[in-house]
């Protein structure tokens, strides 16, 4: 059973992780609260690309998602290499409602490792199993993909952490994600 990040360290978590399969890693990603989230992003560091989020030019990556919100916590996060860019948007239960959230996976411009998923970025075009690219500032997505950027950091092979920073500020949004 993969220990939870407040009964464990990172390298046992990452080997305990590598060793699991994609159930089980889902499994784990949706059993983590608030706290285990938050314990996780602080336990993580390392070497994380861009790559790490899609895959061969014109394939989406599904990445499963739990975050720390009091509703809605199961989510995913689909990427696609279209171009040069790695682009992506988040599909859950209220999309209809809130949009896609579409974002740009880049370097991070402040830790050398940490990869964000920019929502300042306003999509011109989407890949064809995309949603209409939109603006995040436009109707209720501006309550929640505006001014945003999720800071990710490496966790194993397949799983990151983010953490949600919204105009410059930290806040305390977790989420985990599974790359399928």
């Amino acid at each position: 059973m993969i220990p939870k990040p407040s009964a464990s360290n990172i390298d046992e978590l990452r080997e305990e992780l590598d060793q699991a399969t994609t159930s089980e890693r889902v499994e784990w990603i949706h059993s983590l609260g608030k706290s285990e989230q938050k314990r996780l992003f602080e336990m993580a560091q390392g070497a994380l690309s861009p790559a790490h989020f899609y895959g061969e030019e014109g394939e989406v990556v599904i990445h499963e998602g739990r975050n720390s919100l009091p509703l809605f916590t199961r989510f995913q996060k689909r990427v696609c290499l279209q171009g040069s860019q790695a682009q992506g948007y988040n599909e859950n239960t209220i999309r209809w409602l809130v949009g896609p959230g579409h974002f740009l996976v880049r370097p991070s411009e402040d830790t050398e490792g940490e990869i964000w998923l920019d929502y300042y970025w306003v999509a011109e075009s989407a890949p064809p199993e995309f949603p209409e690219a939109s603006n995040n500032k436009k109707g209720i997505s501006r309550l929640v993909y505006a001014d945003m950027i999720d800071v990710m950091r490496g966790v194993s092979q397949h799983v990151t952490i983010g953490r949600a920073v919204r105009g410059g500020k930290q806040t305390e949004n977790y989420f985990v994600l599974c790359r399928r």
